[in-house]
């Protein structure tokens, strides 16, 4: 027999309540990442050095937050690996509203995290071209400086292409 008292959490709302801390991390995370990209993009050291330490703490409190929420599902359900999309399967049909919204919230900000990712990559790798090309040019048989000012130029206008192309930027 099953005991309930005033104790007893509502286990939906706390599945809701950390499929929501969830996503806010991964918004920090998100922002984190842009942080990151701008730096890279200014060449500025200490705030790449900076955005990367966040990135890593965030990530972290992110494993922390996935963790909580998997147990949460776990307890629910039985499954220790259950998909998020398979909750109706287990906790009958439909959803309550506001586990179903905060699942959905989870849904976009993972989804703008991989996007955010798929960009900083895309960042990396051409400023890792740029960096090759120009340690290229600037040892080769032509020291020729408007060479490496039109690589320098290069390099500057992906980078405002990107902060260009960057949802909400006002640029």
């Amino acid at each position: 027999m099953a005991f309930h008292t005033e104790e007893t959490p509502d286990w939906l709302a706390v599945l809701s309540r950390a499929l929501r801390d969830e996503a806010s991390v991964l918004e920090q995370l998100e922002s984190a990442m842009a942080a990151q990209r701008a730096a890279i993009c200014a060449s500025e050291d200490d705030a790449l050095r900076a955005s990367s330490q966040a990135v890593g703490r965030i990530t972290r409190t992110l494993d922390e937050a996935t963790e909580r929420r998997a147990s949460v599902v776990h307890y629910l359900t039985g499954s220790e690996d259950l998909a998020l999309n398979q909750l109706e399967y287990f906790l009958g049909e439909p959803l309550p509203l506001d586990l179903d919204t905060a699942r959905a919230q989870l849904r976009l900000a993972a989804q703008s995290v991989a996007r955010e990712a798929a960009v900083n990559r895309a960042v990396l790798r051409s400023a890792k071209d740029a960096k090759d090309a120009f340690l290229q040019e600037l040892f080769s048989a032509d020291p020729s400086s408007s060479a490496r000012h039109e690589l320098a130029r290069q390099r500057c206008s992906k980078c405002v292409r990107w902060r260009q192309e960057e949802p909400g930027s006002d640029q």
